[in-house]
């Protein structure tokens, strides 16, 4: 069994806490569009029409909330993944070992 870096440990339990965020997103989304409905219908005498409409709204509104996540998080991994020469000033730095390590980052995460 090899041992992880820290790099990979903290890139799992990213990973991880995206996924159960997003889990949860969609769960709560959901879950009022079905309470809203369920209320107004009975609030309104029209079960079941409102609480399908606010079902499928909570399901949107999930997809929508979703989306917007992953989009931050691959802007906050390009703007990671962006190493430019000349931003490099340190001397005790190889600046080509940089610029080759960020590269291979790249390749690893459009696999």
């Amino acid at each position: 069994m090899t041992k992880l870096t820290k790099t990979e440990i903290k890139a799992i339990f990213r990973a991880m806490s995206l996924i159960t965020t997003l889990g949860i997103t969609i769960v709560v989304c959901v879950g009022m569009g079905v309470f809203v409905g369920w209320w107004l219908d009975r609030w309104l005498n029209t079960t079941p029409w409102l609480i399908l409409v606010f079902s499928l709204l909570g399901v949107v509104a999930a997809f929508k909330t979703m989306i917007e996540m992953l989009r931050r998080v691959e802007e906050t991994d390009k703007d990671k993944s962006d190493i430019d020469k000349d931003d490099i000033d340190n001397d005790d730095i190889d600046k080509d070992d940089i610029i080759n390590i960020n590269n291979q980052y790249k390749r690893y995460k459009s696999e």
